[in-house]
């Protein structure tokens, strides 16, 4: 993988050059099957900054009232409990358990989110989660019946201290929740935007059972979804917890990921040949671009822009960035230090070509972007394939789109 900027750094200022950019490549270790990356970024800089909040997205929203009623299925009912999230964020997951019920407080290394969470009374420490962290909470606050981590299992280079801390806080019959983006569906879907420097582990079912039973955990269950285009929530509780047996679910799933070659380097090889595919199609359209003499803007400051364009190889040909995130409007990207402006501001007359480096929104952006395409703009599609998007063949995409997600 080409090096990237870190993507949250946000500035008031433009910058002469861009950003330091750091390297992603992705290993894998022969002897747990887990993958990662191997350089991390020290996470005082990492997290400084941060505009990622939890409750910015109905969708997540949603999904975590239905997480909330689920776990209360499955602890007999949350009134009365002790819930701890780590990485809570803006408390957005922590309030849909206190509204059953549930006695909850939380950690998180970013100040900006801490605030918000804090605003809406939800108990909040500040910092990293390891052991020793446990000793600086309050009394109360050292023992829950559930423990949540969802989308931040994966966003530490200290996974041992973080799973000794679940371990030492979690009750003898308590459960542990962690939801991680899925190596399954990363590599089906060929998701290689999830691969920026906040993700430094893509989990398996096998490479997640094999390192929290090095720890006194195991896994008895999952729960499968389609956020961030695929996601699945580990079930475990401790080893010693005779009452939490594996379930045959979870036995078929680590049959089925050493079929896909997910226990292996199998599944890089096909990755990697996906990567070269798409990078040539970007390449031939931004030669194309500039002989024609049209600019091209980039729609969406989310984290996975930069690492799309760049492994793409057309990192050079964005002029503008288009959001409306209120943390990033009006400031200038760590990526090549473009500006930010307003989605209300994008033209066809300005700008023919509108990439789409959000994504996961595709969908929702194409509707949104009918108006600019009527008046001639085309949309890039950089998932699942490069495609060029007019209102012609734009039918024809998210028919394929939905057949691709389906299949899978």
């Amino acid at each position: 993988m080409a090096p990237i900027p870190i993507s949250e750094h946000y500035l008031e200022r433009q910058l002469s050059t861009d950003a330091e950019r750091y390297p992603i490549d992705i290993y894998q270790c022969i002897a747990c099957s887990g993958v990662q990356t191997q350089d991390d970024i020290d996470p005082k800089f990492l997290w400084q900054d941060y505009t990622y909040y939890s409750g910015q997205t109905q969708a997540i929203v949603r999904h975590f009232n239905d997480v909330a009623e689920d776990v209360g299925h499955l602890v007999g009912g949350l009134t009365g409990k002790a819930v701890f999230d780590i990485g809570s964020n803006d408390g957005t997951l922590l309030d849909s358990f206190q509204q059953r019920g549930a006695r909850v407080w939380g950690v998180d290394p970013a100040d900006s989110v801490i605030g918000v969470a804090r605003a809406r009374g939800i108990k909040t420490y500040h910092g990293l989660f390891d052991e020793r962290i446990v000793g600086t909470f309050d009394s109360e606050d050292r023992a829950a019946d559930v423990i949540s981590a969802f989308n931040v299992f994966a966003h530490s280079a200290d996974m041992p201290g973080m799973c000794c801390g679940v371990a030492k806080i979690l009750k003898e019959d308590g459960i542990f929740l962690f939801e991680v983006q899925y190596l399954g569906d990363i590599s089906n879907r060929k998701i290689l935007g999830t691969f920026f420097h906040e993700h430094m582990i893509h989990y398996s079912g096998i490479a997640a059972d094999n390192f929290l039973r090095s720890h006194g955990l195991k896994i008895f269950d999952y729960l499968k979804n389609n956020i961030q285009m695929g996601s699945i929530i580990f079930c475990a509780a401790h080893e010693k917890n005779i009452k939490r047996t594996r379930s045959r679910r979870f036995e078929d799933l680590l049959r089925q990921e050493k079929t896909l070659g997910l226990d292996s380097p199998e599944w890089a090889h096909a990755f990697n040949a996906y990567i070269l595919r798409n990078r040539k199609f970007a390449q031939a359209f931004a030669a194309q671009a500039e002989t024609d003499g049209h600019k091209v803007a980039a729609y969406g400051g989310a984290r996975s822009g930069p690492s799309l364009l760049i492994q793409f190889g057309i990192d050079q040909l964005v002029d503008v960035i288009f959001d409306d995130h209120k943390d990033k409007v009006g400031k200038y990207s760590p990526f090549r230090g473009l500006h930010v402006l307003p989605t209300a501001k994008l033209s066809a007359h300005d700008h023919r070509y509108c990439i789409v480096t959000a994504y996961i929104h595709i969908k929702p952006i194409l509707q949104r972007l009918e108006g600019y395409m009527a008046a001639g703009g085309r949309v890039v599609a950089l998932w699942p394939q490069f495609t060029v998007i007019s209102l012609e063949n734009r039918a024809q995409f998210l028919f394929e789109l939905e057949a691709s997600m389906n299949d899978h």
